[in-house]
């Protein structure tokens, strides 16, 4: 990928950041569990990776990042009554949901008033996405896009569960990693991300303190002994397939 693209999203990710959660009493804490955790734990194959080009939209794609794989995890849809037949179950594997519709009610759900601002938070699209659901992508294709009947009733077949705020603790990220399969996160981005290692996936730490390109969201999908291996929004070209490998000492 060339730099001055992804030095385009960075300048991006300055102009509309995610901002920064406030605390919350209310927030469910993640208590893992003692099951044995492994070494460590690849990322899973057919990952979607999606691709927010120039937007500042970062919490609405990595939610739905996160969405999607979920889904592709699921082996069926939740059902009442009758049991869910083989067609249905891989139809629901197979959705993906609109990331404009997720930043877009982020801006509506999170913590500050109004719309006149930049970015949001993880919250909010968590709130959002727990009052409104997230619809299929083509019923919400870009940023222009907004609330109609059919998205609004489409988006109510895909809603949030529950969600748990991890300590800041590496073993609760592992087990919690184990447990879901993705953890959505937002952490402070540097020039290193530019250009991950096309063979290894490493982001490469800068020589000296790094000048904050602001926060970024993404989610995280397997580990290692050394970092996180973590999915982007900045297309397949970029890091090692979409992914890339993000060092705990980063």
């Amino acid at each position: 990928m060339a730099k001055s693209r992804v030095s385009t999203r960075l300048q991006q990710t300055r102009k509309q950041p995610a901002l920064r959660d406030v605390p919350d009493i209310r927030d469910r804490l993640y208590e893992p569990t003692l099951s044995p955790l492994p070494a460590t734990l690849e990322p899973p194959a057919n990952l979607h990776i999606l691709d927010q080009g120039e937007e500042g939209a970062c919490t609405g794609f990595a939610l739905a990042a996160a969405i999607n794989y979920l889904l592709q995890r699921k082996t069926g849809p939740a059902t009442t009554g009758a049991k869910s037949t083989a067609k249905t179950a891989a139809k629901a594997r197979l959705r993906r949901v609109s990331p404009h519709m997720l930043y877009s009610m982020a801006r509506r759900y999170d913590e500050w008033p109004g719309e006149d601002y930049e970015g949001s938070s993880l919250r909010g699209a968590l709130r959002g996405f727990y009052n409104c659901g997230a619809c299929a992508s083509p019923l919400w294709p870009d940023v222009k896009g907004d609330v109609s009947l059919k998205s609004a009733r489409d988006a109510r077949t895909t809603t949030l569960g529950a969600y748990y705020r991890l300590r800041p603790i590496l073993s609760d990220y592992h087990a919690a990693i184990s447990e879901t399969g993705v953890i959505y996160v937002s952490a402070a981005v540097h020039d290193g991300w530019n250009d991950p290692n096309k063979k290894t996936g490493h982001i490469d730490m800068p020589a000296q303190a790094p000048d904050d390109a602001g926060a970024h969201a993404f989610i995280i999908v397997g580990y290692t002994a050394t970092g996180f291996w973590i999915q982007n929004s900045w297309n397949t070209d970029w890091g090692k397939g979409g992914l890339a490998h993000w060092l705990y000492a980063d």
